[in-house]
């Protein structure tokens, strides 16, 4: 073989590579129109041209991802809220103060029902003092008052002509007291219509006289009208001559009698119609005295039972509060009597119970720099720092009352907090919806005292604001100077 055909110049070599050719690239020996170089040199020509186009389409597709992608970053920044929250420290309040439970009159402690650290409602049974002697008392109270509520139920039927009656509840409670009341009820009936048959006896008895009498003066005057008829007829025979004097005597004399009889008979009437009028007015008196008694009676035994349902009403106070009750619901913080039959002094503070109500009050400290956007009717978080909030989450609340002016921090006691910041906070008061957080269906108590933090919502910004909002920021404190 010819060797100056077999070798070519740098330049003749890049002319012949054609478009894509290695810079430099000389065949090896042997290289020929088909030789084994000239084919491997024109497959890498191939591979380099190749590979530098998907290099530039990976380059196009990776540069229109990231541009794509910084494009919906910045529409979703643009869009998407996030809270803005106002974070402050406090405690939680009690809503009312320690109640503390005390005995009035003391006495001896007969059963401790609680035990200290137990949960209790309202109006739950604590412990309870010996009754014995209040109810003693109550009980002949109330025998004094069964006894005079009968009486004025009979009473009442007698001043008013009614029928005896009882209330259902005395029926049931003082049986015996009914029966006693309603055996005098029946005495007492008996005598009064003794003595008014009695009166009503006497009192037929004077209208049969009266009407006798009645009768005979009738009979009197038609006999007096024929005499004196008569003597009148003698008295013109007489003066005739034709009668002799004597008979206009004897008709004289007949109606003398009659006129005597009749003047008797009229007496007697009059006297008849005063007695009976006297009977009648008896009768009215005996039955008036009987209902005047039985009124006077009556106000006498309703007084009586005024006065035994106001000493009921104390003596059953007592005999309640023999048994100690919580005022509200809370948790019994501490037993000063742990001991049955040991002597309650009066007066003397028997159980302490904290009060835990249905929703928390907290109180919380704003800085004045936080101050602007927090007002009354806020929606807040509450996160009780004893509980991992992570875990037992928080508590939602609203924000009732806002202080009108910055106080000293009573947490620093006025001092300025570690970052030299001001020493004076304003007071926020929020009432959360619930008093316990719930964890697996337990709850867990929150008590006065825990500390807790306090997420105050006051408004939404995206997340594009949280992003522009230090470059604005530093863009508007740039290129100032600051006067001095």
């Amino acid at each position: 073989m010819d060797p100056s055909r077999s070798s070519m110049s740098p330049a003749t070599a890049e002319a012949g590579a054609g478009p894509g050719a290695i810079p430099g690239a000389v065949p090896g020996p042997g290289a020929g129109s088909g030789g084994f170089v000239a084919r491997a040199a024109r497959a890498v020509q191939r591979f380099v041209v190749g590979l530098s186009g998907r290099s530039s389409n990976a380059s196009s597709i990776l540069l229109f991802s990231i541009t794509l992608l910084l494009a919906v970053s910045i529409s979703w920044a643009s869009i998407a809220e996030l809270e803005e929250v106002t974070r402050s420290q406090g405690k939680v309040i009690p809503t009312r103060q320690l109640q503390v439970v005390q005995s009035l009159e003391g006495g001896i402690v007969r059963r401790i029902l609680v035990s200290e650290g137990e949960r209790v409602e309202a109006g739950a049974p604590l412990m309870e003092l010996d009754p014995t002697l209040h109810r003693s008392q109550y009980e002949q109270v109330l025998h004094q008052f069964h006894a005079t509520a009968a009486q004025v139920a009979r009473l009442t039927a007698e001043a008013n002509d009614l029928k005896l009656e009882f209330p259902q509840e005395l029926m049931r409670d003082a049986p015996a007291q009914v029966a006693a009341e309603t055996s005098l009820y029946i005495g007492r009936q008996n005598e009064l219509r003794t003595q008014l048959g009695t009166l009503r006896e006497q009192l037929a008895q004077k209208q049969q006289e009266l009407a006798a009498a009645e009768a005979n003066l009738d009979g009197t005057q038609r006999a007096l009208t024929l005499a004196r008829e008569s003597r009148d007829v003698i008295q013109r025979l007489v003066s005739r001559g034709l009668e002799a004097e004597l008979s206009l005597i004897g008709e004289n004399t007949r109606v003398n009698e009659l006129e005597n009889k009749l003047a008797v008979t009229r007496s007697e009437i009059a006297r008849l119609t005063a007695a009976l009028q006297e009977v009648r007015e008896r009768v009215d008196t005996t039955v008036m005295a009987f209902r005047s008694s039985a009124l006077a009676e009556l106000a006498q035994a309703r007084s009586r039972v005024a006065e035994l349902t106001a000493q009921l009403d104390g003596l059953k106070d007592r005999v309640e509060r023999a048994t100690l009750v919580a005022p509200v619901a809370g948790i019994v913080n501490r037993l000063n009597v742990k001991t049955v039959g040991a002597v309650a002094q009066p007066g003397e503070t028997l159980v302490e119970v904290v009060p835990v109500e249905d929703s928390l009050i907290v109180e919380a400290y704003v800085k004045p720099s936080d101050i602007a956007f927090v007002h009354e009717g806020q929606k807040a978080l509450v996160k009780v720092t004893a509980y991992d909030a992570t875990r037992y989450g928080s508590l939602e609340g609203t924000i009732l009352k806002v202080s009108a002016d910055a106080i000293p921090n009573p947490e620093t006691q006025g001092r300025p907090d570690a970052m030299g910041g001001s020493a004076d906070v304003y007071v926020i008061t929020v009432k959360t919806g619930s008093a316990q957080l719930k964890k697996d269906g337990r709850e867990l108590t929150i008590l006065p005292g825990m500390k807790a933090e306090v997420d105050i919502i006051t408004g939404r910004r995206t997340v594009m604001d949280y992003l522009v909002r230090p470059v604005t920021k530093v863009a508007s404190k740039a290129l100032r100077e600051t006067s001095h």
